[in-house]
């Protein structure tokens, strides 16, 4: 009987458990470098890093995709639980959203007009998911005219409980279950 008493006041203390996810993507020229971190209580116990030369990773997988690997991903439902990370995101509460965008090209014309695009980009992004997280933000796009350059770098703290993953995946759980009775 204490054991379960134990167990039940252990589940409920771990479906109010912060966590907190920071992500941040950096791309420097031909260069990226993808940073995910979660926290529990200031204390880190998940990390990875990825990094590398992105566009020579794009043209391998141009090279190794053929035709019938396209296919058979079309006709492929293999019942994964797609929508669980916006839903966490959605639900989450964010703490930091930082977006950093610098871009050159050779021409003053053709950079203003580039720049013009991303702010307009960053201001349809801005107002339709962030504005209402009531979450620090600094969004930047900053022109270098007469150079070939780009930098973007987008860094997010978002904090959920425990409690919002184990619903998020178990109503991904349910709708599969139904796709298949169906």
């Amino acid at each position: 009987m204490y054991i379960l008493i134990v167990l039940v006041i252990l589940f409920v203390g771990a479906w109010f458990l912060p966590f907190v996810l920071h992500i941040g993507v950096k791309v420097v020229q031909f260069y990226f470098k993808v940073d995910l971190v979660i926290t529990v209580f200031g204390r880190m116990i998940f990390e990875r890093r990825w990094q590398g030369d992105w566009l020579d990773k794009l043209i391998e997988k141009q090279k190794e995709s053929s035709n019938e690997q396209a296919d058979m991903r079309k006709d492929k439902d293999d019942g994964k639980m797609r929508g669980i990370v916006p839903n966490l995101l959605r639900i989450g509460r964010w703490k930091r959203f930082v977006w950093y965008v610098e871009v050159g090209l050779e021409d003053a014309m053709s950079t203003a007009l580039l720049i013009g695009s991303i702010w307009g980009l960053q201001g349809i992004i801005w107002e339709r998911w962030i504005r209402d997280k009531k979450c620090r933000t600094m969004i930047s796009c900053r022109p270098n005219f007469g150079e070939l350059i780009l930098c973007n770098e987008v860094s997010c703290i978002v904090r959920f409980r425990f409690g919002d993953i184990i619903k998020e995946f178990a109503k991904g759980y349910l709708k599969i279950k139904r796709r298949k009775v169906a």
